[in-house]
């Protein structure tokens, strides 16, 4: 908040070695190292939140943040060409509704 994330990061590396079973600080670290732009480290310590305590909120909370990660290295690799695997689920799909509109309509 205060716009210090390098030193708030290292405080926070050193909260994670005096205690690590503290999840909270394990989160706070990978957010501090997400801003500092170390997007894989701030994934391992999500991974490491969510080690912890699987079934806590701040579990959730790190597995919805690590989908984000991954919707975003997806969309980056992806290089905004349109992956033929969903084109072809979506046809499909669309076929499929088409189909059962008419087979409803001639009932």
């Amino acid at each position: 908040m205060l716009g210090q994330v390098t030193e708030g990061e290292s405080h926070l590396e050193r909260a994670t070695q005096l205690n690590p079973q503290d999840q909270q600080a394990w989160c706070g670290l990978a957010k501090a190292l997400d801003m500092n732009g170390k997007r894989e480290a701030a994934d391992q310590a999500l991974i490491r939140v969510i080690e912890i305590d699987p079934r806590s909120p701040i579990a959730d909370t790190a597995r919805e943040q690590r989908t984000r990660y991954a919707h975003q290295a997806f969309r980056e690799r992806a290089g905004g060409v349109p992956r033929m695997d969903a084109v072809m689920y979506l046809l499909g799909a669309i076929q499929k509704f088409e189909e059962m509109s008419r087979t409803r309509s001639s009932r």
